[in-house]
């Protein structure tokens, strides 16, 4: 009887699983994360390792920059994709020189489509309703702008000036100068979540004060957005923000030019608070494209479904 002989034993190597994908989202959240990241010593965003090189995500709580030692030799940082950049927590650390030389590097190195300014609202810590800007934060976004790189400006909590606005909180007629006046951006969205109606009104007519002395009153030409939306505005506080223009003597083509871009509204959801339709094709185009760049990220509804 013929006994075929068994079969040889097969022994076939495990697929190698290859080295694992490079991060696209990054988070900082505590000091340990920013050193990895960022140390000048090991830091993986640097080179050799360079593993920020697919980043397209970066969101950094500021609180977190840690100063690196002195002297310490470094690699530069490599983060060529990241589209979007996130900072939380700059209110609290407006003054703090060491900490943003140290996040001015980081600035240096990325080109984004999208920046976010977050104030600590969203947690329920204090916001002010205006709040000093960094000099490094404000002149990374003219050297993005000169670039023709950055197209949307998220927001969140109070307004960001560039000069102290202690001395001119209790005057709301006076106007502030807007941090990011000199940056060229599509769009804007400024969620005031947290805040009382007052403080919102407070808010919005400071950024109309500064956009009329910048771009209306001053040598500026192009308009300060392609569109403009308040988020989490309070039912009460819409009124008042309607006769705004009215109440700060907005020139007509600055009126006109924000019933053409301003939506508010709660979330996703916004409307207009100006109904009346421009008689000039020039506006009714101003009104389409503003339209179409909210709708990417926003529904519009009717007001009157919208605060029923």
């Amino acid at each position: 009887m013929f006994i075929p002989l068994a079969a040889p034993l097969m022994l076939t190597a495990a697929p190698s699983s290859g080295p694992p994908p490079l991060p696209k989202n990054v988070k900082i959240t505590s000091i340990s994360e920013w050193q990895y990241y960022f140390n000048y010593n090991y830091g993986v965003f640097r080179a050799p390792a360079n593993q920020g090189a697919e980043l397209e995500r970066l969101d950094i709580d500021i609180t977190y920059v840690e100063p690196q030692a002195p002297g310490a030799s470094k690699e530069p940082l490599f983060l060529p994709k990241v589209a979007v950049l996130i900072l939380r927590g700059g209110d609290m650390i407006d003054d703090d020189d060491e900490r943003m030389d140290y996040l001015a590097e980081v600035l240096e190195a990325v080109r984004p489509l999208e920046f976010q300014w977050l104030s600590d609202t969203a947690s329920g810590g204090y916001s002010p309703t205006a709040h000093l800007v960094h000099p490094a934060v404000v002149e990374a976004g003219e050297r993005w702008s000169e670039k023709g790189m950055l197209r949307k400006l998220v927001l969140q909590g109070g307004f960001p000036s560039s000069t102290c606005p202690d001395t001119t909180l209790m005057n709301p007629n006076k106007a502030l100068d807007f941090a990011f006046r000199k940056w060229s951006v599509e769009e804007i969205d400024w969620n005031l979540d947290n805040y009382t109606p007052t403080a919102c009104v407070t808010i919005v007519q400071h950024y109309l004060l500064a956009v009329n002395t910048e771009y209306w009153k001053g040598s500026c030409k192009r308009v300060p957005t392609r569109a403009l939306i308040f988020t989490s505005v309070p039912k009460e506080a819409l009124e008042r923000i309607r006769n705004l223009p009215t109440k700060i003597g907005l020139p007509q083509p600055a009126a006109e030019w924000l019933q053409d871009v301003l939506f508010v509204g709660y979330g996703d959801n916004v409307s207009r608070i100006w109904g009346e339709h421009p008689p000039v094709d020039e506006r009714l185009y101003a009104r389409l494209r503003a339209e179409l760049l909210v709708l990417q990220e926003h529904r519009i509804l009717p007001m009157t479904m919208l605060w029923a």
